[in-house]
């Protein structure tokens, strides 16, 4: 209701100026006034025909030039806000605890809202990788541009709008030119280098000389929120006052001043939780329950509301999850065989008083979580003693063995009062390649032959070590076919090509064993002799967090090593219940996957792809063509639409091919 002023300005005399006001395509009010050589105000009253807009027209004409200036008028937006207002939060947390935190959506006047709520909490370190931007919620009003009179300007600023105007078009295509490319086979013309370190390799072994020492610095508060320090080696000197001998695992469980402290540190997700659909009660109120992750860190936790009249609120807040003693350790991603390596560690005390206490490091196997006797080091125990807000950091020498592949780490410091400890699970990986020299071998019945592998007998290399020599006999080689299919039985991605090779693989599978019963039979002799499946491999799979590790690092230490392996793989391919229900998933995915066209997309919400549905297709033909399944009304539905879409692809292709060849019926 209230009145809008405008105050036009103009500095000469006698200028006629036509005063208008528009609402929409309507005109409310035109009248003449004339200014000179001054500032007129202007006053809009606002009446309820004007709605949420309306529009003030000043134009007029001087030394044969027109001018006109437009200023649009809105009413005042309602603010579309929701209050958040966190109940029960905590800044200071503990690492591994269980936290309930409490939140309150209301509206301005303060009355609850029925809301839905996302919550997210991350670690506040990777905004350094990529920072993030605050969450927006842009909401239109509904509002429609108003339009502008063209102007002509001359020593006038005024703000206007653009009328912009659409016009349709024919669209033109123009056959693009194609031209050979010459194949560099990854060659680069640029000089760009990218590298990549992190932790300590065994380069830099030269600044770990001697025995391991400490270094105190102060005021460790700020420090310990930290993930990358700079943790400083003396080189000379410490040699000479640590002269203890080696200790190894096996007298690890009599170290003097460590007893039995809780349970080592393990979980450091980078995200605390993700909540993207909470909703308040009739209060107003919502509840996250949460595991804090056993990071020591900052976290940023952010909170967004909206309710179904699109009013939106938001608050942040940050957490330090931290304990009184804690130990940050700088583990390396991995390590190598036979590798001489330091491990280093931070100490931080973030208690009210000085403490004082022992650190020590010890290694385990991560499959059966056993101490490793077979490793040794300098010192394994240190003593620290650090004032309020200090910190101290330890390290040690260590000499990795040649036949892991995984290697355990775990850091326990622990004082009077506190303890803290940390675990990793680090892949060791071979300092040597693999090198596999082959040979086919042909005997024909009741023949005898000798064969030399030449390579194998003159090998000249000093460093060359023998691995493993295998030989492998088939009397029908078809039985290798066999044993590649369980490869493709279990689909590894969500997508087409993947589940397709899952409905080939089994059905094929079941094919076989009701062609050839004699394979059918050994497989069930196999399944009577090993009843369990989780004999493959049973210990990695329990344990996640190191099977990420090695799959990651030593991707290698999961193919199967020998035969009893690979007959587990072919009864899981066998077990016709197993079969029979990834083949059905199969058909449901691929049905999915197929679009409107007709054609097989790669991923689900995808383009349909041409190669891909051809793949298919062709897959399909071929067990059509052994007479390996017989095909149901699904699947016979899918094919009918994928071939027809391939037609209208070749059309379509065809006619893109013409426009190249104008000569094309020759």
């Amino acid at each position: 209701g209230a009145n809008a002023e405008i105050i036009l300005g103009v500095s000469e005399k006698n200028v006629p100026v036509l005063y208008e006001i528009w609402q929409g395509d309507d005109l409310y009010k035109r009248e003449w006034v004339t200014l000179s050589n001054e500032n007129r105000l202007f006053t809009v009253p606002y009446e309820s025909r004007f709605k949420d807009q309306t529009s003030v027209v000043f134009t007029y004409v001087r030394n044969e030039k027109f001018y006109s200036h437009r200023v649009h008028l809105q009413t005042e937006k309602e603010k579309k806000e929701l209050v958040v207002k966190l109940a029960v939060f905590r800044d200071k947390i503990h690492p591994g605890a269980q936290e309930e935190w409490r939140l309150t959506v209301t509206d301005l006047v303060g009355n609850p809202a029925k809301a839905e709520v996302l919550a997210s909490m991350y670690d506040f370190s990777l905004d350094k990788i990529y920072p993030t931007t605050d969450w927006k919620w842009k909401v239109l009003d509904g509002r429609g541009a108003i339009g502008s009179v063209p102007v002509i300007y001359k020593d006038v600023s005024f703000d206007n709008e653009i009328v912009a105007q659409y016009f349709p078009f024919d669209e033109i295509k123009i056959v693009p030119f194609v031209f050979d490319t010459f194949n560099w086979f990854g060659f680069s013309l640029f000089s760009g280098r990218n590298f990549m370190t992190r932790g300590l390799s065994s380069d830099a072994r030269v600044n770990l000389l001697g025995a391991a020492s400490m270094e105190k610095s102060d005021n460790v508060a700020e420090e310990a929120l930290a993930f990358a320090h700079d943790v400083k080696f003396q080189s000379g000197g410490a040699a000479n006052e640590l002269q203890e001998e080696a200790v190894s695992a096996d007298e690890q469980s009599e170290l003097p001043g460590f007893t039995d402290i809780q349970q080592p540190r393990r979980n450091f997700n980078e995200t605390a939780f993700f909540f993207p659909q909470l909703r308040t009660n009739d209060k107003g109120e919502t509840q996250l329950a949460f595991t804090v992750p056993e990071s020591n860190t900052r976290w940023r936790f952010r909170v967004l509301a909206h309710d179904k009249k699109l009013n939106v609120g938001q608050v942040e807040a940050f957490a330090v999850s931290q304990k009184e003693l804690m130990v940050t350790p700088n583990m390396p991603r991995f390590f190598l065989q036979g590798d001489t390596t330091g491990i280093s560690t931070k100490i931080s005390n973030l208690s009210d008083s000085d403490i004082a206490g022992n650190v020590k490091i010890e290694f385990f196997n991560p499959v059966t979580d056993e101490v490793m006797s077979n490793i040794a080091v300098q010192q394994q125990v240190h003593t620290f003693s650090l004032a309020k807000g200090a910190s101290s950091a330890v390290s040690w020498i260590v000499d990795i063995p040649t036949d892991i592949d995984v290697l355990g780490v775990r850091i326990v410091a622990e004082s009077e009062s506190f303890s803290d400890s940390e675990q990793h699970a680090i892949a060791v990986l071979p300092n040597r390649m693999l090198v596999t020299e082959s040979m086919r071998l042909d005997v024909q019945a009741n023949e005898t032959k000798e064969f030399t592998m030449d390579r194998l007998a003159n090998r000249s290399s000093a460093t060359a070590r023998p691995y493993r020599l295998t030989l492998e006999f088939a009397s029908n080689p078809a039985w290798y076919a066999i044993q590649a299919l369980p490869v493709m039985s279990n689909p590894e991605s969500d997508n087409a090509v993947s589940w397709f090779a899952s409905y080939y693989a089994n059905a094929l599978g079941y094919h076989i064993s009701q062609a050839y019963p004699q394979v059918a039979n050994m497989i069930e002799v196999w399944k009577k002799q090993s009843p369990s499946h989780e004999t493959f491999l049973s210990n990695l799979q329990k344990n996640e967090e190191l099977k990420n590790v090695l799959l990651e690092e030593t991707p290698w230490v999961l193919e199967a090593k020998n035969e009893a392996e690979q007959k587990e793989k072919l009864v899981l391919l066998f077990d016709r219940n197993r079969a029979n229900l990834l083949t059905r998933q199969a058909v449901d995915k691929l049905r999915e996957l197929q679009t409107p066209e007709g054609g097989w997309s790669w991923f689900k919400d995808f383009r349909p792809s041409r190669s891909i549905t051809q793949y298919i297709l062709y897959g399909f033909s071929q067990l059509k063509e052994l007479k390996a399944v017989e095909f149901t009304d699904d699947i016979r539905t899918m094919q009918a639409k994928a071939v027809s879409y391939i037609d209208s692809e070749a059309l379509r292709g065809f006619e893109q091919l013409k426009k190249h060849d104008k000569n094309w019926r020759n």
